[in-house]
């Protein structure tokens, strides 16, 4: 096995599963132990957990990339477990971890927003801030479901496979030719759906960062003249805002890679294994992300994570101590 594809293979994995874990436990937090000023927000809390979780999901079971192989597109790879279930589930799954990725930057506008509107007006209820949820989610939606036709309808990799083998693999990547590695196809980026996938996130990426630091810098400006607020208050919505603040690094980084990546179709100096291991190891970081800098910025959700940890070590602890106690010698 290629030491690239090791390392991909163990760093995917590894962030695939904390991501899971990490993801349900602040799940757990936001549906059971949200205080009633965090009782609206909570839902766009929600809405990106949910969102993580199934890219990492993704992430874990497919552990894709794409090859770039000329100006015409790129060659998806899988090493995940879905190779051994058949390539299409390989690029759905990678379609719907895309999905994840623009929806990630959709709520992050959101988690913006709301901190702004609240601020200038009063607090919306949870169904509204639900409906606000679904109706910015339908373009992504859409998003996925035109990709997967695509993918569905162009479905011949059995009929290209020796031609892909032919004129790609053996002549450019031999190292493709391993067992371990399955070649989900060829994708066009010239077809609708290449060019609507590469638009969509190139286009939402750069928007996200600049809404987002356009907002962040009226929300400062409010915070710092807003005398009337109570200081509890006030360090609840810079620890928010400071979360927002570190996420949206996060996503700049990923931007900067994928066009990186988009950059080097048909670009030979910039094609290179290592480029397309990174930017989806990168993917595979922010669902992880996400739930660690929200415990570790936001002071509420850290003190229950903390003490629902505490609580279960205490009750394990007196379980130990019981069956000691009745043990007999």
């Amino acid at each position: 096995m290629h030491l690239l594809d090791l390392i991909s293979i163990v760093c995917q994995s590894t962030l695939g599963t904390f991501g899971v874990l990490l993801n349900t436990l602040f799940i757990y937090l936001v549906i059971r132990r949200s205080s009633r000023q965090l009782h609206a927000y909570s839902v766009l809390l929600l809405d990106m957990c949910i969102n993580d979780m199934v890219a990492s999901l993704c992430s874990l079971y497919s552990i894709s990339r794409q090859i770039p192989i000329g100006y015409t597109g790129g060659l998806g790879v899988s090493l995940g477990v879905c190779r051994l279930i058949s390539p299409l589930s390989c690029s759905l799954a990678f379609v719907i971890w895309m999905h994840c990725y623009a929806n990630c930057l959709i709520v992050l506008i959101l988690c913006f927003a709301f901190r702004l509107y609240v601020l200038k007006r009063n607090t919306p209820t949870r169904t509204q801030t639900l409906i606000v949820c679904l109706i910015s989610y339908l373009p992504t939606f859409l998003y996925a479901v035109v990709l997967m036709h695509g993918i569905i309808e162009t479905n011949s990799y059995a009929e290209h496979r020796d031609e892909l083998v032919r004129t790609v693999v053996i002549q450019k990547r031999p190292e493709l030719l391993e067992p371990y590695v399955d070649l989900e196809g060829r994708s066009d980026k010239k077809s609708f759906t290449g060019v609507l996938s590469i638009f969509y996130v190139i286009m939402l990426g750069p928007l996200t960062m600049g809404v987002c630091l356009v907002v962040r810098f009226r929300i400062q400006q409010i915070l710092r003249r807003f005398e009337s607020m109570s200081a509890a208050t006030k360090r609840m919505n810079e620890q928010l805002l400071r979360a927002l603040t570190i996420q949206n690094i996060v996503e700049f980084v990923m931007l900067i890679s994928l066009i990186i990546f988009f950059l080097s179709f048909g670009r030979s100096f910039l094609t290179a294994p290592f480029i397309e291991h990174l930017v989806f190891i990168l993917g595979a970081v922010i669902p992880v992300s996400n739930p660690i800098i929200n415990l570790l910025c936001i002071m509420h959700y850290k003190r229950e994570a903390k003490r629902l940890l505490l609580n279960h070590i205490e009750i394990h602890v007196a379980d130990f101590d019981k069956k000691a106690s009745t043990t007999t010698f």
